[in-house]
């Protein structure tokens, strides 16, 4: 393990208050960037992987735009079918949403 009687308390007394309190500055430097660099990786992650969840989204929605057109489309073709006449097209049928 370690020599007995060496630790790291027993160098301390030695530096100056000054060397001291640069050091305890460089530790927490150190452990800020360390967590900084953690940080910024998880977001990296997590950034790619909203990214993907929008995609998955807008091709959902895309789907259910030709699902709900392909849906009219047939309740159209019924009425006609059922009727002999045209149903007159509504708008919210030909309504783009953003």
């Amino acid at each position: 393990m370690s020599k007995p009687g060496w630790s790291l308390t027993s160098k301390l007394p030695t530096l100056r208050f000054r060397a001291k309190v640069m050091l305890g500055f460089a530790a927490v430097l150190a452990i800020s960037a360390v967590s900084l660099c953690i940080a910024y990786f998880g977001f990296e992650h997590v950034s790619a992987a909203v990214a993907s969840y929008r995609n998955s989204v807008a091709e959902a929605d895309l789907a259910r735009n030709i699902d709900r057109e392909l849906i009219a489309y047939r309740a159209a073709a019924r009425y006609y079918i059922v009727t002999g006449k045209e149903v007159k097209p509504r708008r919210r049928w030909f309504r783009r949403r953003a």
